[in-house]
């Protein structure tokens, strides 16, 4: 559906974003080891899983055995975004998916993304996408709107 090709977008732009950032030497001296693209790859595979439940960084370095500084450099240097960027990143791409796609009412979307309530994932979508959830949806579903979420 249109939720996956969104998706796979997103990955694919990280991948590039990534790839860019290795050919052009902006990681640190000495590049990355396995060892941080393991966890890296491993950081991504267990956001994709916990990001509707957790979005503590703490949640995520103690799954993934680091501390919280560790994986947030690792990811900073990586990615250029911290471990709870990362995380809101997906959290809000998701909650534009379902403001797009699904008939949800924002406490509902807001319910399904673990905010504790509808007033917290609407500043955390503001800050995010520049406007409030409502506007985006309308927006986005408007029959003038493209094809960009």
């Amino acid at each position: 559906g249109p939720e996956s090709a969104e998706l796979r977008r997103h990955l694919l732009s990280a991948a590039l974003l990534w790839a860019q950032r290795w050919r052009e030497g902006q990681l640190e001296e000495g590049g990355a080891t396995r060892t941080d693209l393991l966890l890296y790859q491993q950081f991504q595979e267990l956001l994709e899983r916990d990001f509707a439940t957790s979005h503590d960084a703490a949640h995520y370095a103690d799954e993934l055995g680091t501390t919280t500084g560790t994986l947030s450099r690792l990811l900073t240097r990586l990615t250029g975004r911290s471990t709870k960027q990362l995380i809101m990143d997906r959290v809000i791409l998701e909650a534009a998916r379902l403001l797009r796609f699904s008939g949800l009412s924002i406490k509902e979307i807001a319910a399904r993304l673990g905010f504790t309530d509808q007033f917290a994932f609407s500043k955390a979508f503001k800050r995010q996408r520049g406007e409030a959830p409502l506007d985006f949806r309308e927006r986005a579903t408007s029959p003038a709107a493209g094809a960009t979420p």
